[in-house]
């Protein structure tokens, strides 16, 4: 019986001896010290994860290995994760709020009784990663939050309050390890966020810290002024260190700002622009309006005046006459207004500058106003050809010529008679009228041209705009 005794003892002696000591495992990730016989290794980009290991007893009367797990030093409050042979170590993995101290020790169960191990006390690091807040606008606000696990909930709770009293909350999409949200908020407000993490162990939620940020102020354009409410507006809005350019439909704007700026709109809008300096106008635009506003957080509804251009329009009311009685089988197929050799008058398209309400105009000898036409020579009655530009024009003697082509119905041949046009200026609000005449004999053909007589166009619009040649 004596026999039986001792060997008993010596058996506990030793699983005690082995359970009061720590053999060397692997360095834990984050240097947390070994207390007692359970080593804790804690996951450093997450600290949400730690790893219980003991050394194995190699005992094969033992029926189950377990942890228990506390916040309490009385491990009053433990809950048991079983514990695994891996490597030679009974092990468990385990979700833990970070921040928090925590007990642990190892249970052996064996046929007639449990082995413990001493207590082992341990803290979990702090979390560092922070919430993120970017692309702040007048009503909402991007949120973004690093959370290295894929099976945890992440909330983010926003309020106008510090104490994150009467929160709102949205659900965050995750994004790889981040997950990311955009806040529906109110413009020119001091908002606090946090990101809101629901553990899948269902221990209580945890928290990061506080962010705060305010919604920037909100904008209100209005076109007062603008004739043209259907079409489509383009805009810039610019400040020292800001430019944001959009479009939008109608007669008002509202959006978001950045301190003091400037707004600057043109209509019609037919595509975004890089430069609001140099807006391109073309010749056969219909019309073209531009204005400017200041405005700021604290002067955030302003009006914005329009100035608009109109075309002016060159008519030539051309005639045919007939020398001796001459019939011809010519017709007018096509009429346009040209550069002369070397000359740079005629222009197609040019830029304008909505900063100071300038045109820029591109010059090119090859630029030409175009139509289609037919006319016969024949024909008794006068025929009105007529061109509307928004690009003025200013040209001396010998610059600007009206070509007229011809065409022969018999034999279908074309000819091409120039005729030079008086110097002038065509400018806004104006309407620009010649008589061209053709002559013709059965052989030949000659064009002359009148002087200029000027009448106003009452919806001419502003005439007051710079040009740069």
């Amino acid at each position: 019986m004596k026999k039986y005794i001792f060997i008993l003892l010596a058996c506990l002696v030793s699983a005690g001896a082995m359970l009061t000591s720590c053999q060397d495992v692997q360095e834990p990730n984050n240097n947390v010290p070994t207390l007692g016989g359970v080593t804790v290794k804690q996951n450093v980009k997450q600290v949400l994860n730690v790893t219980l290991q003991y050394p194995s007893l190699n005992d094969n009367g033992i029926e189950r290995a377990y942890y228990l797990l506390s916040t309490s030093s009385d491990m009053s409050d433990s809950k048991e994760l079983n514990a695994s042979m891996s490597s030679g170590y009974y092990t468990s993995s385990t979700d833990l709020l970070p921040a928090t101290t925590y007990y642990v020790q190892l249970c052996l169960r064996k046929p007639h009784g449990f082995v413990q191990s001493p207590v082992t006390e341990f803290k979990t690091n702090e979390i560092t990663n922070e919430i993120t807040v970017s692309e702040i606008t007048s009503y909402s606000a991007y949120v973004s939050y690093y959370w290295g696990r894929s099976d945890c909930e992440v909330t983010f709770e926003y309020s106008t309050n510090a104490d994150m009293s009467n929160a709102q909350q949205m659900a965050g999409s995750r994004y790889g390890n981040n997950y990311n949200a955009t806040l529906k908020l109110n413009d020119n407000t001091k908002y606090y966020v946090r990101a809101k993490v629901t553990l899948p162990y269902g221990t209580t939620p945890y928290y990061s810290p506080v962010k705060e940020f305010t919604t920037q102020a909100n904008a209100y354009v209005d076109l007062t002024g603008s004739e043209f409410y259907s079409n489509y507006a383009g805009f810039w809005i610019v400040s020292d260190n800001y430019t944001y350019a959009s479009n939008w439909s109608g007669t008002s704007w509202s959006g978001n700002i950045s301190g003091e700026a400037d707004v600057y709109v043109y209509k019609p809008y037919n595509k975004s622009y890089t430069n609001y300096k140099a807006i391109p106008i073309y010749y056969t635009d219909k019309y073209f309006e531009y204005g400017h506003a200041k405005i700021s957080p604290t002067n955030n509804k302003v009006s914005c005046p329009m100035t608009t251009l109109l075309p002016y329009q060159v008519n030539l009311n051309i005639s045919c006459k007939s020398t001796n009685g001459a019939t011809s089988s010519k017709y007018i197929t096509q009429v346009e207004i040209a550069n002369a050799e070397k000359a740079e008058a005629i222009c197609t398209n040019a830029t304008f500058d909505l900063t100071n309400g300038t045109m820029t105009l591109i010059k090119n000898n090859a630029a030409t106003w175009s139509k289609s036409t037919k006319i016969a020579l024949n024909y008794e009655k006068n025929s009105l050809v007529y061109f509307n530009s928004l690009i003025p024009v200013k040209f001396g003697e010998n610059e600007v010529k009206v070509n007229i082509t011809l065409n022969n119905s018999t034999n279908m041949k074309t000819e091409v008679i120039p005729v030079t046009l008086p110097s002038t200026s065509w400018e806004y609000g104006k309407k620009y009228n010649y008589d061209i005449t053709v002559n013709y004999t059965r052989t030949d053909v000659s064009i002359s041209v009148s002087d200029v007589y000027v009448q106003p166009w009452s919806n001419g619009g502003n005439t007051d705009i710079d040009i740069y040649d």
